[in-house]
């Protein structure tokens, strides 16, 4: 016959046991199900555009300023002519860097963070949240001083037709407004992120459409995203209690 206290003490031990292989499994299914979910850390972005379609525009003539340079200048300094790019009178090749999630901004300027997740099976019904760009490119000529760049990558998926992939990039130097949507793309996904590749295509509600470019390719684009899996608080929480039990039954 098992006595009161001793009884009591196993079912305390056993109860604590179950309550441990319950977080257990749930911790494991958690994670499971956060490994589903990749979260944007890092890439590159690389421009090619028509200089024809500028030059008719009067813009004969560009400085561009890669992620490094450009993300620690104020708006003052990088709009102005006679601050060299890190490149000049190139079109092909302009090289953009994928922010952190957090990033601190020069005067006049708001640079966007990365907060893009989504899941590796289904990227397009899962993208959310944005992919900030750094880097400025600043174009000079009889039209007048012109500059776009501090990009913000977003998906809509209203904006998948025809050509359109829904992938679009926002300006925000200056003011923000859509400057390209991502055409014809092609989409390869890997277990450490992603690529798109396509043509720079403008929108009904781009600005370039106020200069009568709306469904004009204006160059073409290569992007990479480099991604890890997600982990969230809920996560953390559930594995820091399995801890806590464990450690817990080893003390008692």
């Amino acid at each position: 016959m098992i006595a009161g206290t001793t009884r009591t003490t196993i079912m305390t031990h056993t109860l604590s046991r179950v309550s441990s292989l319950c977080l257990i499994a749930l911790a494991t299914a958690t994670v499971q199900s956060q490994a589903a979910t990749m979260a944007v850390n890092g890439g590159s972005m690389s421009l090619d555009l028509d200089s024809s379609i500028f030059s008719a525009l009067l813009l004969t003539t560009n400085d561009h300023f890669g992620a490094t340079s450009s993300n620690s200048m104020t708006l003052a300094t990088i709009t102005n002519p006679a601050t060299p790019g890190d490149t000049t009178d190139v079109w092909t090749g302009l090289p953009f860097g994928v922010n952190p999630a957090s990033i601190s901004s020069p005067s006049g300027r708001t640079l966007p963070g990365t907060t893009l997740t989504y899941d590796p099976g289904n990227l397009t019904g899962t993208a959310a949240g944005q992919i900030g760009l750094g880097g400025f490119t600043r174009f000079n000529g009889a039209g007048g001083l012109f500059y776009i760049g501090d990009y913000q990558l977003l998906y809509n998926p209203t904006r998948a037709t025809g050509v359109y992939s829904g992938w679009y990039l926002q300006n925000t130097a200056g003011f923000p407004a859509n400057a390209f949507d991502f055409a014809n793309v092609s989409t390869n996904l890997t277990g450490s992120g992603f690529t798109l590749s396509g043509d720079l295509v403008p929108n009904s509600d781009s600005f370039f459409s106020l200069y009568g470019l709306t469904g004009t390719d204006m160059g073409n684009f290569s992007f990479t995203a480099t991604a890890v899996p997600e982990t969230s608080s809920a996560l953390l929480g559930t594995l820091s209690m399995v801890g806590l039990l464990t450690r817990r039954r080893r003390t008692a």
